[in-house]
């Protein structure tokens, strides 16, 4: 998908399609998952997440100085007035270094 910089902690963040085995195309299960590797300002991996493709929306992704923001699909799909947001944070930055 394509690569994003977090200016407030220093990190660039990977994001990438994880895709169904074929057992779970078999079972209908298309939805890809998602990975997102967290690399620091040298471009080196430091951490690596894994999210489900049926609960957050890959296409609804952005950075503010908090992290990384990702929609939850799961949560719009029961009230679809608003847009829900969670805010990741690499494990590598502790919650008292987020700005």
């Amino acid at each position: 998908m394509g690569i994003l910089h977090d200016l407030t902690n220093q990190v660039y963040y990977r994001i990438a399609y994880i895709r169904p085995s074929i057992g779970e195309v078999e079972e209908d299960n298309r939805i890809p998952d998602i990975s997102i590797i967290t690399l620091d300002k040298n471009l080196i991996k430091i951490g690596e997440d894994f999210f489900k493709g049926k609960t957050y929306d890959n296409t609804m992704i952005f950075v503010t100085s908090r992290g990384l923001n990702i929609a939850r699909k799961d949560l719009y799909s029961e009230d679809e007035n608003y847009l829900i947001f969670e805010v990741f944070a690499p494990k590598e930055i502790q919650s008292s270094e987020v700005k």
